[in-house]
């Protein structure tokens, strides 16, 4: 995989849709990326898992505005992001750790979306680390993205014979 990708979509899911050694988590953040420079069939996403832990919440939720989070059934809802958000966000709390290509250590296979339509040819990276976030805003996130007339979350899928990597990343 080779080239550029630029972010154009954030999804939310609660509970997560990846688990790392069987262990299940109670929130993920992908960030989609799409190829704008290289071999354009290819996607990369960044997945953030999180578990719940009292009082803790990442300084990427405040430039978030967790009171007007879209309504599930009718899906309308303001910008919420409000103010500037790079991907790594996410994941640093301090903006130098972004600034400076901080490494970190990750998982990275080839997959699909996991939404309709569930397009091919998708990278999936997701850092080892694991962040914590308070239950309130996990709870928040859920009463914007359940709605109650929905099936459950999909159920997780088996690996399909793919390859995990376990990487460490230098940015650059």
């Amino acid at each position: 995989m080779n080239g550029r990708f630029l972010a154009y979509e954030i999804e939310i899911h609660t509970p997560a849709e990846h688990f790392k050694s069987g262990r299940t988590y109670d929130m993920e953040i992908t960030v989609k990326h799409k190829c704008i420079d290289g071999d354009f069939r290819y996607q990369l996403n960044l997945a953030f898992l999180y578990r719940k832990e009292s009082g803790e919440t990442k300084p990427v939720f405040q430039k978030i505005d967790l009171m007007n989070l879209p309504n599930p059934s009718s899906n309308e809802g303001s910008d919420i992001i409000t103010d500037k958000l790079h991907p790594f966000n996410f994941m640093f709390d301090e903006e130098a750790d972004i600034v400076s290509n901080t490494p970190f250590n990750y998982f990275i296979y080839e997959g699909s979306n996991t939404s309709p339509p569930c397009e091919e040819f998708v990278y999936w990276i997701i850092p080892e680390e694991t962040f914590k976030i308070s239950s309130t805003v996990i709870s928040m996130f859920m009463d914007s993205l359940l709605d109650p007339k929905s099936e459950d979350p999909n159920p997780v899928n088996t690996g399909n014979n793919r390859f995990i990597y376990d990487l460490i990343l230098g940015l650059s």
